[in-house]
């Protein structure tokens, strides 16, 4: 949501449309979530010896994700926020709802997906380790899961439809199209019977 100006009391940041967001700021901040309210960036000590998060944030909190992004990777922040909007425009609600901010989530896995996808193609699906072992990559079976919770939470939100359903729509619809042809031909019938006896009453 933006406005055109300032509006006293929201986050008021510049907005892609070149707007201001009219979202309400974090307590005790002049920022929303979305703009970096509350986020003072990545803790260095939960990142020695673990840079899963930095590479790819597979296993990191979508708000936490976006949030970084506004901040470190401004094209990121814009990917993710062109996803939600072309998914909302197929969405049965609007923006601003708890369903919405659901959506938003899911465009930011989304993002997420495609990192990991590049840091998985990079070092490789399966790796040999200093041993001669072969090791299958860390964001192999995480990244199978949240492709697959992806597309399972956009169906339940009416965003994606999967096949079964469209099946079953596709069959309703022909048996409401046979339905009426069968009303009409029987309504056609009793016309022409009756049309036939007053013919033969009048002879």
């Amino acid at each position: 949501m933006s406005s055109e100006t300032p509006t006293d009391g929201r986050c008021n940041a510049r907005t892609r449309d070149d707007g201001y967001c009219k979202n309400y700021p974090v307590s005790d901040g002049d920022r929303c979530r979305q703009h970096g309210g509350e986020s003072t960036g990545p803790n260095p000590a939960n990142l020695e010896g673990n840079q899963n998060a930095t590479k790819h944030g597979i296993h990191a909190d979508p708000a936490n994700v976006l949030d970084d992004l506004a901040e470190s990777d401004p094209a990121g922040y814009e990917w993710v926020l062109s996803k939600y909007d072309s998914y909302l425009a197929d969405a049965p609600f609007a923006d601003g709802s708890a369903k919405a901010d659901q959506l938003k989530h899911i465009a930011t896995q989304e993002y997420v997906i495609w990192k990991a996808t590049g840091f998985q193609l990079s070092e490789g699906v399966i790796r040999q380790t200093e041993d001669g072992d072969l090791k299958e990559s860390p964001v192999n079976l995480p990244l199978d899961r949240l492709q697959r919770t992806v597309t399972r939470r956009l169906k339940e939100l009416g965003v994606l439809d999967d096949p079964d359903t469209k099946q079953a729509n596709a069959e309703r619809d022909k048996t409401a199209v046979l339905r009426d042809m069968m009303v009409s031909a029987d309504g056609d019938k009793g016309k022409n019977h009756g049309e036939d006896t007053t013919t033969t009453n009048n002879e």
